[in-house]
């Protein structure tokens, strides 16, 4: 159960991201995974066995690089945000040892790291930043439709992964989302 705090996140006035920041953060990907878990468990039926630990060893591996890549660091500017998005997706394409395509989720991190590399580099506002990391993370997540599982669990389907979403993308695209406390991007083609 997540607590709330009175704290409103700096990204809704400014251009950095505090300590406080990561709570809400983490407080609305929390949720946002809870109020979609029953969607998520059914691309998991369709394309996994139950084993929902799987993408963990990924998703630590990216938190640590990304932590490691701004160290020090107490908030987070865009260009901060850019580095730790871009350290989180080398990291996990290293241990996943996947590429985009593979229908994993870095199908969805590559996109939101490279829209916010693009946004720090042309002086975007944070605020303006997030949102488009967030459509790009989706686009990325709806392009694993039709691809056939590479990596994953999923690989072992072959085919058959063709024409599900994947669940590993749908996860990352959420937490990505959860960065715009504003966002409200569906999570698949007709889906609310």
């Amino acid at each position: 159960m997540a607590t709330r705090t009175s704290h409103r996140p700096s990204t809704e006035f400014g251009g950095r991201i505090g300590r406080h920041d990561l709570l809400r953060f983490v407080e609305r990907a929390a949720a946002a995974i809870e109020r979609e878990s029953a969607y998520l468990n059914r691309l998991d039926a369709a394309l996994g066995d139950g084993d929902h630990g799987e993408n963990m060893p990924l998703y630590g591996t990216a938190f640590i690089e990304a932590g490691l890549a701004v160290r020090g660091s107490f908030e987070l500017d865009l260009e901060g945000l850019a580095r730790a998005f871009d350290a989180a997706t080398r990291g996990l394409a290293r241990r996943g040892r996947c590429s985009v395509g593979d229908k994993t989720i870095l199908d969805a991190l590559e996109p939101a790291s490279r829209s916010l590399a693009g946004s720090a580099e042309t002086g975007e506002a944070l605020g303006r930043a997030l949102p488009r990391a967030a459509w790009a993370a989706r686009r990325g997540m709806l392009s694993t439709v039709p691809l056939i599982a590479r990596r994953g669990l999923a690989l072992r389907l072959g085919e058959r992964s063709r024409g599900h979403q994947d669940p590993g993308a749908t996860s990352c695209y959420l937490l990505v989302r959860a960065l715009d406390p504003r966002s409200h991007h569906p999570l698949a083609r007709g889906h609310r």
